[in-house]
């Protein structure tokens, strides 16, 4: 079974309620999508480059690409208890599928060619950003989709510490 890479996208928390969501103003010249991890970055929200340090969420609507706190962008927010959705995803065949070890893991998220948020999971290190805690696809499935959520460690906000 296969299908294509899909958006990432909040599914819900690991309690069963809807997806904690909040609006903050859109950094200058942005251009992400909606599906999109992206970060505050001075007050501003902005789309996360490569191995983000700091996610605050998932964009639900795309940027407008204008004049810095022009508009308001709703964001699924990446707490401890918000899972997320994305396609697991890498060149390498053997990683391009759901596997029953995949349970568990803690993979980094990284940009595909074709412009969207995958699991990688070749890429397995202490810096790595999703710990995969549900298959939405069935076992096998190439680049299937699996929820996870974001470590502690890159989460821009959450209850720990607060």
């Amino acid at each position: 079974m296969a299908h294509g890479i899909v958006f990432s996208h909040a599914i819900g928390t690991l309690t069963g309620h809807a997806t904690p969501v909040l609006n903050f103003p859109e950094a200058a010249s942005q251009v992400f999508l909606a599906g999109d991890f992206v970060y505050l970055a001075s007050g501003y929200l902005t789309l996360c480059g490569a191995d983000p340090a700091l996610i605050m969420g998932i964009a639900l609507e795309p940027a407008h690409n204008t004049t810095a706190g022009l508009y308001r962008i709703g964001v699924a927010l990446a707490l401890e208890i918000t899972l997320f959705g994305v396609s697991v995803y890498h060149a390498t065949a053997g990683n391009n599928l759901i596997e029953a070890t995949d349970l568990g893991l803690l993979c980094d998220i990284a940009m595909s060619a074709a412009g969207k948020w995958v699991a990688d999971k070749a890429v397995v290190t202490t810096t790595s950003r999703l710990r995969i805690l549900k298959f939405v696809d069935p076992l096998a499935t190439v680049s299937g989709i699996v929820a996870g959520v974001i470590a502690a460690t890159n989460r821009q906000i959450g209850f720990v510490g607060a």
